[in-house]
């Protein structure tokens, strides 16, 4: 588990680089996600994405995800509140 939140942690970091390649980003983010459910920064960076593509509802429910895992996620609850 701690090697996979290394690797979800350096794409999160790499995240920049791929603002060009929206598609490529959306799934490495999925994978985090689907790989490292807790890992609160795929799921951020996927919100974050999605609301470059201009799909808000998109990066709303991303965010209600992870505030049923984390309810306490203080960045996810602004960026949610952010959204409506």
């Amino acid at each position: 588990m701690a090697e996979t939140q290394l690797r979800c942690s350096a794409l999160h970091r790499s995240s920049p680089a791929l603002a060009s390649e929206y598609s490529e980003a959306q799934q490495k983010f999925v994978t985090c996600i689907q790989v490292a459910p807790k890992f609160d920064q795929a799921y951020l960076n996927l919100a974050r994405l999605y609301v470059l593509l201009k799909e808000p509802e998109k990066a709303g429910e991303i965010l209600r995800e992870l505030l049923r895992q984390q309810p306490e996620n203080k960045l996810a609850q602004q960026t949610l509140e952010m959204l409506n």
